[in-house]
């Protein structure tokens, strides 16, 4: 039988892959996201505003992106085909979160999303 103790590397120095920090702040205008960005993405919009999630691949299962509007004006979230994932009140400071499920070979894919 194996046993961990507090010295052990696999407690103290985690191996996480795939780890996306910082913050993208995006222009005032619709936007086509990309799976490079964020992931935290924030726009301070002037009116309400669409972004395009990229389609979905294999390899971005469990990409989460949170949405940040630093106006009075929603943020519609759409998947690739234009479909609602979310939306992102129209109130300064509101966020929704999206999470990619990948693609369909698990059963299940696409993006899902809200509050």
């Amino acid at each position: 039988m194996s046993r961990l103790n507090l010295d052990d590397p696999r407690i103290d120095r985690p191996y996480i892959t795939n780890m996306r920090l910082g913050i993208t702040a995006v222009a005032n205008a619709n936007l086509a996201a990309d799976a490079d960005m964020g992931p935290v993405i924030f726009m301070t919009p002037s009116a309400a505003r669409t972004i395009t999630l990229p389609a979905v691949t294999k390899d971005m299962r469990g990409l989460t992106l949170y949405f940040v509007t630093g106006a009075a004006f929603a943020l519609t979230v759409n998947n690739a085909a234009s479909a609602l994932v979310a939306t992102v009140p129209a109130t300064v400071g509101a966020t929704s979160m999206v999470v990619c499920l990948g693609d369909a070979t698990l059963g299940v894919g696409g993006w899902t999303g809200g509050m």
